[in-house]
C-alpha cells in the first residue's frame, strides 16, 4: 500500500501538471486544493525537487513547477522518489540480504514476479494520461 506522503505527492504532480506550463504555483495555493498539510507538503517538494521532479523558486513569484513534461512523469517514478518502499510489495523482493530464507523460499520467485509487474505498470502510467482521464470525466 502507498504511504500518505506517495499519495501526497501524486496530488501534487497532479495539481502542477494542470497548471500552465511555466505557471510557479505557490504552495499554499496546491495545499488548500489537493488538501495537504503545508508543513507535510513542504517536506514532500523538497524531496519531490532532490528528486528532479519539481523546481521550486522562493520569492516574490516563486512556486514550485513540474521540472519536466507530465508525460515524462510517472506513478512509478513519484512514488519510488518519495517512498520507494510503499511500492515493494515485501522487503524480501527488494534485496537478497534483508531476508535469510531468499536462497529457499518457496514463496520469494513469485512475489518478485508480481513486484516486476507493479514496477512495469507503475513505470507505464503517465501523469499526462492521468490527467487526461480526469478531464474527460
Amino acid at each position: 500500500m502507498i504511504t500518505r506522503e506517495a499519495d501526497y505527492a501524486i496530488r501534487i504532480i497532479l495539481s502542477l501538471g494542470s497548471s500552465p506550463e511555466d505557471a510557479w504555483v505557490p504552495a499554499s495555493s496546491i495545499s488548500r486544493q489537493m488538501d495537504i498539510p503545508y508543513r507535510f507538503l513542504r517536506k514532500i517538494t523538497n524531496r519531490l525537487v532532490g528528486g528532479g521532479l519539481i523546481r521550486s523558486q522562493r520569492g516574490k513569484g516563486g512556486g514550485l513547477q513540474l521540472a519536466r513534461p507530465p508525460k515524462l512523469i510517472t506513478l512509478g517514478d513519484v512514488i519510488g522518489t518519495v517512498d520507494s518502499a510503499g511500492k515493494t510489495l515485501n522487503l524480501c523482493v527488494a534485496s537478497n540480504e534483508l531476508c535469510a530464507r531468499a536462497g529457499f523460499c518457496a514463496a520469494r520467485t513469485h512475489l518478485c514476479r508480481i513486484q516486476n509487474q507493479i514496477d512495469q505498470l507503475l513505470s507505464t502510467v503517465s501523469f499526462a494520461e492521468m490527467l487526461e482521464s480526469k478531464g474527460k470525466k
